[in-house]
């Protein structure tokens, strides 16, 4: 074998070892990762408590998302099989976090090939509905007819608590 022989298996060997650990890395950023460290340094920034993270949204959620909802299904002409995995160049995940301050963040994370994730922060759309009773805490209701005031759940009349947002009756 010669030098430049072997020079040439060295550079393929090394190009395949690269791709492997792209595709390793690409892997777990898009399906492992959680992403928590900047999501709380984000709340820190903006003066917010955590309450919840919630990984994937309910159809019910992409009402007062502030991202287009994706498609079910994505065509793609571009398609890499690495390693007997086939993944798409280009990846969008979103995660909705809640703060004790009733509002709710949307997290976008685009994953692409050979770059870092691009995070983007957005608050979600105000939600007709309203998600807690904090506007009905001093008031006190001695009598519930259907709906609950606050989130407006369909109640029976033996219910002393909404089941939906937890606001107690009198």
């Amino acid at each position: 074998m010669s030098i430049a022989e072997i020079l040439l298996i060295t550079v393929i060997f090394s190009f395949i070892l690269f791709l492997t650990y792209e595709q390793v890395k690409l892997l777990y950023r898009r399906h492992l990762k959680s992403y928590t460290s900047e999501i709380e340094n984000y709340l820190e920034s903006q003066e917010l408590t955590l309450l919840e993270i919630l990984h994937y949204p309910r159809k019910e959620d992409w009402g007062t998302s502030p991202f287009p909802k994706p498609p079910k299904f994505r065509f793609s002409f571009l398609v890499i099989e690495i390693n007997g995995t086939l993944a798409n160049w280009n990846d969008q995940k979103y995660i909705i976090i809640r703060t004790n301050e009733g509002k709710s963040i949307w997290l976008e994370v685009d994953t692409t090939y050979f770059k870092k994730p691009k995070l983007t922060f957005k608050a979600g759309k105000e939600d007709k509905k309203i998600k807690s009773h904090t506007e009905f805490q001093d008031i006190t209701i001695n009598h519930v007819t259907e709906n609950c005031p606050a989130c407006t759940f369909k109640l029976d009349k033996s219910d002393n608590e909404c089941p939906d947002c937890g606001l107690i009756f009198k």
